[in-house]
């Protein structure tokens, strides 16, 4: 695959940084892997998106490809862990700077089902989608005003294996926490990575 080389190891938070990109860690992780893909270029959300804009949202959907090509690799040193990966844009983001989200599939640290369910349904737009709407209509959709967004935390809570707890929450959290201690054992030990006590940053 090449070098992956982290740019941006010496400041605190950053995953990895290129000319057009920055990643970094998640302030309030969901996830055993959560990350934010940002682009270089100020631009605040997806409403402030445009055509000419479609050049460094190649370039973010780049990062988030070499990054889970990456961390899902034989070459991975952090863990034996075997994740699956999500991405996309919050329809309605948390922070005035548009931000791509790359999300392992466990979702241990979600603290309640509104949370959980902005990762797991229509309200996480895949960036492939803003692209192509940009390519074809010239703009991004309004998903604030979409009805499916304005209810999306009103649905059932499935899990990643497809198992529907209607919305029993901590019925769905500990499901999910059997599920990963059968294949992995205690997420605890794993933590420490997510809070970068450890070293994530080095080269392949």
């Amino acid at each position: 695959m090449g070098m992956f080389k982290n740019k941006g190891s010496d400041f605190p938070g950053v995953y990895y940084q290129d000319e057009h990109t920055v990643t970094i860690y998640d302030q309030y992780p969901k996830s055993i892997v959560h990350l934010l893909v940002l682009p270089q270029k100020n631009i605040l959300n997806l409403d402030s998106l445009g055509p000419q804009d479609v050049p460094i949202l190649l370039e973010m959907k780049k990062t988030k490809d070499l990054i889970i090509q990456h961390l899902s690799g034989p070459q991975e040193p952090k863990s034996k862990l075997n994740l699956e990966y999500k991405s996309g844009f919050h329809a309605i983001p948390s922070m005035n700077h548009l931000h791509l989200h790359i999300i392992s599939n466990d979702f241990l640290l979600v603290k309640n089902a509104k949370h959980y369910q902005s990762f797991n349904s229509s309200y996480l737009v895949p960036i492939e989608d803003i692209i192509l709407g940009l390519e074809e209509n010239g703009r991004v959709e309004n998903y604030a005003k979409m009805r499916e967004i304005k209810e999306f935390d009103k649905k059932d809570l499935i899990a990643p294996d497809g198992t529907n707890f209607k919305r029993a929450f901590k019925k769905l959290k500990d499901h999910m926490a059997q599920q990963f201690y059968a294949i992995h054992g205690d997420y605890q030990i794993h933590l420490p990575l997510l809070l970068m006590k450890t070293e994530w940053k080095y080269s392949i």
